[in-house]
């Protein structure tokens, strides 16, 4: 939950950071993404099962959509500068 954490401690620090109606939706989704993909992982290890493969795929995918593969302080540079434009 590497966004998750770096949000939390950006948050923690400086503040509610600056950003658009649609940023903002953006980093509570990417927040949501990896929580669910936390507890899925969490369940199949649980039940020794990998019956979550498939939508853990499917979440990641939409995690990559969201965040494009960068790193979180590169992402909420982004994210703070789409918020200006």
């Amino acid at each position: 939950m590497k966004y998750t954490s770096f949000f939390s401690t950006i948050v923690k620090e400086q503040g509610q950071p600056h950003l658009s109606n649609d940023q903002f939706r953006r980093m509570m989704n990417i927040v949501h993404l990896e929580s669910y993909i936390d507890a899925l992982y969490f369940l199949q290890k649980k039940e020794k099962h990998r019956r979550y493969e498939m939508l853990i795929f499917a979440k990641h995918r939409k995690l990559v959509e969201n965040t494009g593969n960068l790193e979180p302080k590169l992402l909420m540079e982004e994210m703070v500068r789409f918020s200006r434009i």
